[in-house]
């Protein structure tokens, strides 16, 4: 990862629009207003890459990428020659401008993606797709795992959904993720959590009983038959 080394100056928070591609030093964003790296980043995440990104943060002026030096044998480290600030951003969040388009009309998030939802006794239903195809696992608990030695969430499963399956889970768990009335830090008996994993990112929660949920846990079952 690119040493950060001085910061040097910061201008006001605000949104950039841009092609996402890598360089040696680190994730890139390519924009109107020019490339400039992204703090934190070593390279896009799998499916990000040419894609074009919308970054919420700071456009920074920083000594990001280390000046090569010269050893007494006079051989060169890898990095830039001069000195001088190079254009840094520091996102505060992003995400590809498809994942925007498809959150904002309630569609399906665009492959790759996966959901994973663990229901109150533990069982695992997870979801996937490519782009193109929609599978699912169902992963139980067996009597050996459960605290009581005795409870078991059944066999494990695999199927394909269709499209619409997909759109359909997608709107329920945006419902269920924005519905902060129910949510919670503790993995309490009953609780259920919910990790959604896109190439913007993982990000999980943990949710309470509720009619959103309902929602959701009737169309998962309907779904992984």
């Amino acid at each position: 990862m690119p040493t950060l080394l001085a910061l040097i100056a910061m201008t006001h928070a605000a949104t950039f629009v841009g092609e996402a591609q890598d360089a040696k030093a680190g994730a890139m964003l390519l924009t109107e207003s020019g490339a400039h790296y992204v703090q934190g980043l070593d390279a896009w995440p799998e499916g990000v890459l040419g894609q074009q990104v919308v970054l919420e943060g700071e456009l920074t002026q920083q000594q990001f990428v280390a000046e090569a030096t010269q050893d007494a044998d006079g051989a060169w480290t890898q990095g830039k020659t001069g000195g001088g600030a190079d254009s840094v951003l520091v996102a505060e969040r992003w995400e590809t401008l498809a994942s925007k388009a498809a959150r904002e009309h309630g569609v399906v998030e665009p492959g790759p993606w996966s959901l994973r939802y663990a229901d109150g006794s533990g069982n695992s239903t997870r979801l996937w797709s490519d782009g193109e195809v929609l599978q699912w696992t169902y992963d139980p608990v067996r009597p050996e795992e459960s605290s009581s030695g005795i409870y078991s969430g059944g066999e494990p499963a695999r199927g394909k959904g269709e499209p619409q399956d997909a759109n359909t889970v997608w709107m329920l768990v945006r419902t269920l993720e924005a519905d902060g009335s129910l949510h919670t830090d503790a993995r309490a008996k009953g609780t259920v959590m919910v990790t959604v994993s896109t190439p913007s990112g993982e990000r999980s929660f943990l949710t309470q009983s509720g009619d959103h949920l309902v929602a959701f846990e009737a169309a998962l079952s309907t779904l992984c038959q």
